[in-house]
């Protein structure tokens, strides 16, 4: 049976004051509550159904379900905590706007799509242990976020953790190419291990001024603006020469030395065997 939408707004509103009114007002309103009724709701494939439904969700918690579609829980500013052991696909915005999400669980996560946590303001850390690949913006703008555990990323798409204001530190030990504007405006930035990646988009790292080593043994490619605005950054340890590095610190500010560190055993001799990239863009081995 489908809804009118007027329908639809006055079920669900006295479903909600009845059980507001047995608990005195209290009782987190979860979906569990009345699944009955929702799924009642939903067979009419009515989107004004699932909107009323996840807007006033506090919880969620399945134990099966593998696949969560796009916009599933957009915007829904209730949501605290979500516990989905198995799903393995997160669509794209799946989460975003959960501005009261603290607790998520998905520890079989594979593939999160664009937009699927981005501007969840009040999530601290997230631990995704399975994610191989995440999409745009996926967890951008998580103003709170200062933890991320990504282990098996193996692909990251452009703007995934821009403005992630108070993210300190990250560890992706798989990815091989980092993409544009990944990092952008992570101001607290400060230590970023990625032992594998090749090369770096631009803007990779725009605005990250709190920057100051990031450790590339195995880049060879820094494409233009790759650390624009990072006025902290002194030095970069690499393993492999730097075939393409021409602009990756432009930014029209006077910089102070930055320094590329060549040989990963011989780093603590600094001033005997460092590279030097001046201003002027040009590299020469120090004598």
């Amino acid at each position: 049976m489908a809804y009118s939408g007027t329908q639809l707004k006055q079920l669900f509103t006295e479903i909600a004051d009845s059980i507001r009114a047995k608990s005195g007002g209290n009782e987190k309103i979860v979906a569990d509550d009345f699944p009955e009724v929702i799924e009642e709701l939903k067979s009419g494939g009515d989107s004004i159904a699932d909107e009323l439904v996840t807007r006033t969700i506090v919880s969620y918690s399945h134990d099966t379900i593998t696949y969560i579609g796009g916009y599933a829980f957009y915007m829904c500013e209730t949501l605290t905590s979500i516990d989905l052991p198995a799903v393995t696909t997160l669509n794209l915005y799946a989460f975003n706007g959960c501005t009261s999400l603290v607790e998520v669980n998905v520890p079989s996560l594979v593939e999160l799509n664009a937009y699927g946590f981005s501007q969840c303001g009040s999530l601290v850390s997230i631990d995704l242990p399975m994610v191989q690949t995440i999409g745009k913006y996926a967890l951008s703008y998580c103003s709170s976020l200062m933890s991320i555990n990504i282990p098996a990323v193996i692909s990251i798409d452009r703007y995934a953790f821009r403005g992630c204001v108070v993210l300190k530190e990250i560890s992706i030990p798989l990815i091989t190419s980092l993409s544009q504007s990944t990092f952008r405006d992570c101001t607290s930035l400060t230590t970023v291990d990625l032992p594998k990646v090749t090369k770096v988009e631009s803007y990779a790292f725009q605005g990250c001024s709190s920057l100051v080593t990031i450790e590339l043994p195995s880049a060879t490619q820094l494409n233009s603006y790759a650390f624009y605005n990072c006025s902290g950054i002194l030095f970069l340890p690499i393993q492999t020469y730097l075939y393409r590095y021409g602009g990756a610190f432009a930014d029209g500010k006077q910089y102070k030395d930055i320094y590329i560190v060549q040989a990963k055993e011989e780093r603590q001799k600094f001033l005997e065997d460092w590279y030097k990239l001046a201003l002027d863009g040009n590299v020469g081995e120090l004598e």
